[in-house]
């Protein structure tokens, strides 16, 4: 079945895992340690690119991994590190602003089945889906979005109403 144009059903692996927010709190925290237990496991064996608010140099950004694993984990294999950051590239820039999905576009290459992993504040949500889809970004993609999803049940209701009109469930 095709609904606007894309297929109703998704092939089960993704093709690249984009990260907003990978140099936030939450991708500290949670989303880079994930991404590391991921390629641990073998699970993980796709481009990841990290868009983030601002331009992190690559020792930076390497280094900012490094900190995360290391604080996540007891012990880090670095064989499993070298790994991720070597399928890891990063766009700086503001989620909101186009020149960020044009690079997004270049970086994906041709990458048919991207995840967008969105963890930057909830506000924001709606825009970079709708950046997304401007930059014609969304055929054949999967949005995922880091909670709080929504203030109250009817805020909740209407940012999934606006989410599936851009990326159908």
């Amino acid at each position: 079945e095709i609904r606007a144009g894309i297929p109703a059903i998704l092939p089960e692996t993704a093709d690249a895992f984009v990260a907003f927010g990978l140099t936030g709190d939450l991708g500290r925290r949670m989303t880079i340690p994930a991404l590391y237990r991921l390629t641990a496991q073998k699970l993980l064996t796709c481009a990841v690119i990290g868009v983030g608010r601002r331009p992190v140099p690559r020792d930076e950004l390497e280094r900012h991994v490094r900190d995360a694993v290391a604080a996540a984990e007891e012990t880090v294999d670095e064989r499993v590190l070298r790994e991720l950051l070597g399928r890891l590239t990063y766009i700086g820039g503001d989620a909101e602003e186009g020149s960020v999905y044009e690079r997004l576009r270049e970086e994906l290459g041709e990458a048919q089945t991207p995840v967008y992993y969105v963890a930057t504040p909830p506000s924001t949500f709606q825009e970079v889906a709708a950046e997304l889809a401007a930059a014609d970004l969304v055929r054949g993609g999967r949005l995922v979005v880091e909670k709080p999803f929504g203030t109250d049940l009817a805020s909740a209701r209407e940012l999934n109403e606006r989410l599936t009109d851009i990326f159908p469930e």
